[in-house]
């Protein structure tokens, strides 16, 4: 059985999302379904396609990349609330599918995507090549996550000290940043993300994903 999704994120370093997005659908799926979640490269659609604004950017997935499913994600962050995001989508959601709508799933995080990758101290010293390293990580609690600021810019200080590099080789390791992340999110996937169901944020998306799930025949 497959699963296909495709994910419409705000910016590129938000596929770090899939991970956390595929766990969860296997909580609640059936054991042995495949998951297909697309992640559409923006930059390579044809410069006349504009994907700038929420709008534009679902308008492209359903002319490229479409799908049964979309997760669309939007940062709350400083600029607005949870309730005013989820409302830019469902507006959003009208505006390009008009009255045939496609099943989707809101994924707002309070903060930037990279607060959700804030946690397991053995996936991030792994994914900082230096598994038994002593370098002190200090990270912040799980029920203080939705108030970090500049997560992303925290994550990376974390990666690189956890590396215990210095000078050329810590600049080399900086210049593979983004892959790390990446690598940081699938070995989170392994252990799971359970303990992120502490967040109102959290909780709200797997509500969705449940709800989603009562709706899709797999008979």
């Amino acid at each position: 059985m497959n699963f296909t999704a495709t994910l419409v994120a705000d910016g590129s370093s938000d596929r770090l999302l899939k991970p956390i997005l595929e766990w969860l659908l296997s909580q609640h799926l059936p054991l042995g379904t495949t998951f297909i979640i697309q992640t559409p490269d923006w930059g390579a659609l044809p410069n006349k396609i504009s994907r700038r604004t929420l709008p534009e950017k679902l308008a492209a997935a359903k002319a490229f990349f479409a799908s049964p499913v979309y997760f669309i994600h939007r940062d709350v962050e400083k600029d607005g609330t949870w309730e005013g995001r989820s409302q830019e989508i469902i507006q959003a959601i009208k505006q390009v599918f008009k009255d045939d709508a496609p099943d989707y799933v809101r994924v707002l995080p309070i903060q930037m995507t990279e607060t959700w990758l804030l946690h397991n101290e053995k996936a991030i010293r792994k994914a900082s090549e230096n598994p038994n390293g002593r370098e002190v990580i200090v990270l912040p609690q799980i029920n203080n996550l939705e108030n970090q600021k500049h997560a992303k810019t925290h994550l990376l200080t974390i990666l690189r000290s956890a590396s215990g590099l210095t000078g050329r080789r810590l600049r080399d390791f900086e210049s593979n940043e983004r892959r790390r992340l990446h690598r940081l999110a699938a070995l989170q996937q392994g252990d799971g993300f359970a303990i992120l169901r502490a967040l109102p944020a959290f909780q709200q998306l797997e509500t969705e994903i449940v709800a989603l799930a009562a709706t899709l025949n797999y008979s």
